[in-house]
Formats: structure tokens, C-alpha cells, sequence
């Protein structure tokens, strides 16, 4: 089987999965690990389906100051070392986000704070939905414009 993105990404979020839940407390560099993790797996998902990339969710947009243990540093490396083969096995936006995600990855293995999400990064992740919305309200308008005029269309036997 060849290595793939979309192969390994629900891998990725079940290791998040396992950060999160790892101890109590649920604001920790470990549990942001873990989101991050887990929105890795949905960008997969998501490009497996063909769909648009997710928006990054405000918790990891946030950024962290805490650190990640010694022990846990092993599994951020292989995660961060599945994501730099991925973010050149896809294009566009997911290859934005995901050379991101891989910095955020690398900054809490090396212990230094990681920063809010830039404004251009978040960017990345809604233009493509954001540009969608126009479009149906004036779809929408055309149906309701059709409705009505069959409404006061009377109807023949």
C-alpha cells in the first residue's frame, strides 16, 4: 500500500484523539496537540471527499504557551514527519494549512510558545465557502422569483 495523506490522516486524528484524552485537564500543550491532530484528520477526510477544507477551529487558532513532555515529543515528530510528506502530496489550501499545522507541530516539539493563528492562514481555510455564499442567495432569489410565478400562474384542468 503506498503512503497517501488521506491514508494516514485518520491515524493522525486517532493519536490526537489519544492526546486529548490523555489526562483531566483539557487546555494543556497536550490536548492542543491533540486538536491539532484531530483537525489534520478532518482535512483529510475532507479532501478524500472532495470537499472544502474545514475552518481551523477557534480553539487552535488560539495558539498555545504550555509545553509538551519529553515523552510526548516521539509522537509529534512522527506526526509532524507524516505531515511534511503530506503537505506536498496535496495543493492549494490544504497544502497551506497543512505546512501550518506542520509549523505549530515543530514549535511545541522544540517548546517554544506557539502563537494565534494568522489572519492569512484562517484566511485560506474560509475563502473558498465564504465565496459560495453570494452565489446561493442569489440562486435562492431565482427559485423563490420561480415559485411565485408559478404560484400566480392558474392551474388549466
Amino acid at each position: 500500500m503506498a503512503f497517501g495523506f488521506q491514508s494516514i490522516a485518520p491515524y493522525l486524528g486517532a493519536v490526537g484523539n489519544e492526546l486529548v484524552n490523555l489526562d483531566e485537564d483539557i487546555e494543556g500543550a497536550d490536548d492542543y496537540a491533540g486538536q491539532v491532530l484531530i483537525y489534520v484528520a478532518e482535512v483529510g477526510a475532507a479532501i478524500q471527499a472532495g470537499e472544502d477544507i474545514p475552518e481551523i477551529p477557534e480553539l487552535i487558532s488560539k495558539g498555545v504557551t504550555g509545553k509538551i513532555n519529553t515523552g510526548l515529543k516521539a509522537t509529534l515528530r512522527i506526526a509532524s514527519a507524516a505531515l511534511t510528506i503530506a503537505q506536498f502530496q496535496v495543493s492549494g489550501k490544504a497544502a497551506t494549512v497543512l505546512k501550518y499545522l506542520n509549523q505549530v507541530l515543530r514549535a511545541l516539539i522544540a517548546g517554544r510558545p506557539v502563537p494565534p493563528t494568522p489572519v492569512g492562514i484562517l484566511g485560506v481555510s474560509k475563502t473558498h465557502s465564504v465565496g459560495l455564499i453570494p452565489a446561493l442567495e442569489s440562486r435562492l432569489t431565482q427559485i423563490e422569483s420561480q415559485i411565485s410565478s408559478l404560484q400566480k400562474t392558474p392551474a388549466t384542468p
